[in-house]
């Protein structure tokens, strides 16, 4: 969910065609079943919950040709309200446990995405993607690319 205003380049010069401030409202949430380890010193995980409350803000650009397309995002993204996984844990040779908690992730981020098409005819198509995402405590990123024959 979110809000994002076009302003459109109609000047033909410039790098990127359209540029599109935007706000979302980003919302995750994730549960994992309990679970145990198999092995001589095994543990039993009970379950747990992560939630996740995101709003992220930033700068579309974009620019269109007959036949490619192109976007960079560049985005700040703090997080409002989380809730980190914690569960129990316990050695099952002696039935000892523990409270184990997930890592606490900084609560804001600088996020970058880039992706670019390109048609080569009828029957063929490149792509790419970039994503990167920077947090004081963690860093993520991702590139994915390739291509694909139509028949």
């Amino acid at each position: 969910m979110g809000t994002r205003v076009a302003v459109e380049n109609t000047s033909g010069r410039g790098f990127f065609q359209e540029y599109t401030p935007f706000v979302k409202v980003q919302a995750v949430y994730a549960r994992q079943d309990s679970f145990v380890e198999l092995g001589a010193i095994s543990r039993d995980f009970s379950d747990s919950h992560l939630y996740n409350l995101a709003i992220p803000l930033g700068i579309k650009l974009e620019k269109r040709f007959a036949e490619q397309y192109y976007h960079v995002v560049a985005m700040y993204s703090p997080d409002v309200c989380r809730s980190n996984p914690k569960c129990t844990t316990t050695l099952l040779s002696n039935q000892g446990s523990w409270k184990t908690k997930g890592s606490n992730l900084a609560r804001q981020a600088g996020i970058v995405q880039a992706s670019g098409f390109r048609s080569l005819g009828a029957a063929a198509e490149l792509f790419g993607n970039f994503g990167f995402e920077w947090r004081g405590s963690s860093r993520s990123y991702n590139v994915d690319a390739g291509s694909k024959i139509k028949f």
